[in-house]
């Protein structure tokens, strides 16, 4: 993993109202197989804290992203890095379950992003927000493998509306839980029952 240098495998910065669309049925695929597992990188202990990202998007304000897959990522598969007023839909990211650091979406120091209409199927976080973060929209993900969305950080005044999950395996039912959230406020329909 030293070999590689830089912190993404494409860029796109100081950009506005841009549309990055994807058609038929091309990826980026960021071959992560070979070095899932590998050390080597200079920092202390021999592994690596930032594998490269797939597809990197920094201080980029306005427009849209759909239409995108990605599959099997080094590190995570995108990024978002002070980014302002964008949707994101229509994605499909793919990594085997025990892939280390492959979240689906990193956002942080970002504002009015909604990501929608999407799955998500990663070794790690679906989604993960950091810290900086306002107005951050998720609806209608399929997540899993993967888990968590709110870090080590408690995210604050969180609203849940209308949720609707359906377990399909049979040791059901699903459940829900909650950890690092202050002030939960909870609207409409919620299956299952949230922070159970």
């Amino acid at each position: 993993m030293s070999a590689f240098e830089d912190s993404a495998w494409l860029e796109f910065r100081d950009l506005s109202s841009i549309n990055i669309i994807g058609v038929s049925t091309g990826m980026l695929d960021g071959q992560g197989e070979a070095s899932y597992g590998r050390s080597g990188c200079h920092n202390a202990g021999g592994k690596c804290k930032n594998y490269p990202i797939t597809l990197k998007i920094a201080k980029f304000s306005g427009g849209t992203i759909n239409n995108i897959a990605l599959v099997n990522s080094k590190g995570f598969h995108m990024n978002f890095l002070m980014i302002n007023d964008i949707l994101v839909q229509d994605l499909n990211i793919i990594a085997p379950n025990k892939s280390p650091n492959t979240d689906g979406i990193h956002i942080s120091q970002s504002t009015n992003i909604n990501i929608t209409s999407s799955t998500i199927s990663v070794g790690d976080d679906c989604i993960s927000i950091g810290p900086g973060s306002n107005n951050i929209f998720i609806s209608k993900i399929i997540c899993g493998p993967g888990h968590r969305i709110s870090s080590s950080m408690a995210c604050e005044n969180v609203v849940l509306a209308n949720i609707d999950l359906k377990y399909i395996l049979p040791d059901g039912p699903a459940t829900s839980t909650c950890t690092n959230v202050k002030g939960i406020s909870i609207a409409g329909m919620e299956n299952p029952q949230p922070c159970s």
